[in-house]
């Protein structure tokens, strides 16, 4: 249930211009719920660096089931024109 659950968190980011994510930091943690199991998601942007550019960022997902990490994702997202 944790990969429908960064799934969701990733498609919602997708809708978003990369240029205007942050470029450190991390998003407040918010609850994803699938099927009856919640997650407490956290979702940092440039932890690796080399990945952030003006029009890219490098996206972490920490999903967290009762204060335990049970997955995480990460990949780039950037502009295409």
């Amino acid at each position: 249930m944790a990969i429908p659950a960064s799934q969701q968190v990733l498609e919602a980011l997708r809708l978003e211009d990369p240029e205007a994510m942050p470029s450190s930091g991390s998003l407040s943690p918010q609850t994803i719920t699938v099927g009856s199991q919640q997650f407490q998601a956290i979702v940092s942007f440039c932890v690796n660096n080399i990945y952030c550019t003006t029009t890219s960022r490098h996206v972490t997902v920490d999903l967290f089931v009762d204060g335990m990490k049970v997955y995480d994702v990460e990949t780039v997202f950037t502009k295409l024109e």
